[in-house]
């Protein structure tokens, strides 16, 4: 299992995330009330099934049916009766020859009896809001595509979502503001269904969930912050960390990880395809953004940060004209107010290894060299740090020995 997110925001933007709270919060308030019901009620429409015997008119039929395709052979041995219920009611080919008397015939001595308990059937059938209101390839409907974005099959599927439109979708907003984010989340959401609708056979089961919307989020999350470098929580397989990386390098790995688990994964629950559509129509939403509103800055709308960038602008001016005093006393004091910024100790060390025998270098080297990195450039500049301290260090233990 392949996880990344982005765990930096504080200090990026100070703004509330209102519209990715909205739509977190009413996803949860849906599920907990609208489809409060849907496990139970989902249980009774297959229980129901079984004791009315609608299986020992029906799923004959439906043997008998798939027989008749010689290219569909997905009938393993010893399939159970259950097995071959999910996999009927899925086919909307065959719950169309049911629908139309083709399956269970007017002649049928049982067929007022099949048809009484066939309809009570699909009522509790469409008591299970997600197979009501759900998007359903074999029968495409735009209501169904806009409701299927906020109905959660379970829980833990809820929770998912939630977590994870929480940690990118907030890092957006930062950019676009509300209600560019919310307008993003419908139609990236939409889109993605589309994908689905295109890239997968028709079925009955039908799409539920924000993920496809969610993964257009993160597609425009990587073009908005392609060149930031950021501290992304990453977790592949039994392996995790905090590893630093400009935002752009997620999206050819989140686009082969959904493409190789659509590979690998075919028969899984989850629609891939919604997903990689999402991740590819978040990109070009991204790009239409830089292209055409390239005022556009994920940190533009923290006081702070800007009272930083205007700092550090004068830093570089004066350790350009070779005016070290100036420039260390700005990133000194810039230091103090911002510790975790590692460029101002990358630009410290610059000026201190003039002095190598002042404290100040010893404890910014000592920082740096503590530091947990694993961006190669970084890596580069830690290494040369190392080199030149314990260089220096030998150095001074020489002079001190030698007077």
């Amino acid at each position: 299992m392949l996880i990344a997110f982005p765990v930096d925001y504080s200090s990026h933007s100070t703004r509330f995330p209102w519209a990715v709270t909205l739509l977190s919060i009413l996803m949860c308030v849906i599920y907990f009330t609208y489809q409060g019901n849907d496990q139970s009620n989902q249980q009774k429409a297959v229980e129901y099934y079984f004791q009315s015997k609608l299986y020992q008119l029906e799923l004959p039929g439906y043997v008998d049916y798939l027989s008749q395709k010689p290219n569909e052979n997905i009938l393993k041995p010893n399939i159970t009766k259950l097995e071959l219920y999910w996999l009927s009611r899925g086919d909307s080919e065959f719950q169309q020859l049911l629908s139309d008397n083709k399956v269970v015939t007017t002649e049928h001595p049982f067929y007022w009896e099949w048809y009484t308990r066939h309809r009570y059937y699909q009522y509790l059938l469409n008591l299970d809001t997600t197979n009501l209101d759900g998007f359903k390839s074999a029968k495409p409907s735009l209501d169904d595509a806009l409701t299927s974005l906020f109905l959660h099959g379970s829980f833990l599927h809820l929770l998912g979502n939630v977590l994870f439109l929480i940690f990118i979708g907030r890092y957006v907003e930062a950019c676009l503001g509300g209600i560019t984010t919310l307008l993003s989340f419908v139609g990236l959401g939409m889109g993605s269904v589309g994908a689905y609708y295109l890239l997968s056979l028709p079925t009955l089961y039908p799409l539920v969930g924000a993920s496809g919307a969610i993964a257009g989020l993160m597609g425009l999350f990587t073009i908005l912050y392609q060149s930031e470098k950021l501290s992304f929580f990453v977790n592949v397989f039994f392996f995790s960390g905090i590893f630093r990386f400009k935002a752009i390098m997620l999206l050819p790995i989140w686009i082969g990880w959904e493409c190789l688990q659509n590979l690998w994964l075919s028969t899984d629950e989850v629609a891939y395809t919604a997903h990689i559509g999402g991740i590819f129509l978040g990109a070009i939403a991204g790009i239409f953004f830089k292209r055409f509103f390239p005022n556009i800055n994920p940190k533009n709308d923290n006081p702070e940060h800007q009272q930083f960038e205007k700092k550090y602008a004068q830093a570089m001016y004066y350790l350009t004209n070779l005016d070290f005093p100036e420039a260390k006393k700005i990133l000194l004091a810039l230091h103090e107010e911002f510790p975790k910024e590692r460029a101002i100790l990358y630009k410290l060390f610059v000026i201190l290894k003039l002095e190598p025998k002042s404290i100040q270098y010893k404890e910014i080297a000592q920082k740096i060299m503590e530091l947990k990195l694993y961006d190669p450039d970084e890596l580069a500049i830690q290494n040369e740090v190392n080199n030149h301290y314990h260089y220096y260090t030998k150095l001074q233990v020489v002079d001190g020995q030698k007077s």
